[in-house]
């Protein structure tokens, strides 16, 4: 304890430095669109090859097909979170 000068009844307690951690993250968004042609070139399927997904019950598409086409693309986003310690 140190005393204040100013004020001899006041007491300044000597405290320690804190510990410090820092810490980085970093996140990284990813996103792509996906077509019938390109889904067609990675699996190898012929130009004639209906590519399509069907929309479960419960709405208004329900029970449908979708055609994966150029104006009708599959959306795929992603992240991953790195963080490290310093």
């Amino acid at each position: 304890m140190v005393g204040n000068p100013a004020n001899p009844f006041a007491l300044q307690l000597a405290t320690p430095a804190p510990n410090v951690k820092t810490t980085v993250t970093t996140v990284h968004k990813y996103d792509l669109q996906i077509n019938a042609e390109m889904i067609r070139q990675a699996f190898n399927l012929p130009d004639d090859a209906r590519v399509y997904f069907t929309v479960p019950s419960g709405g208004g598409w329900s029970n449908s097909d979708i055609d994966i086409e150029a104006e009708h693309p599959v959306f795929v986003e992603w992240t991953r979170t790195e963080i490290v310690d310093k």
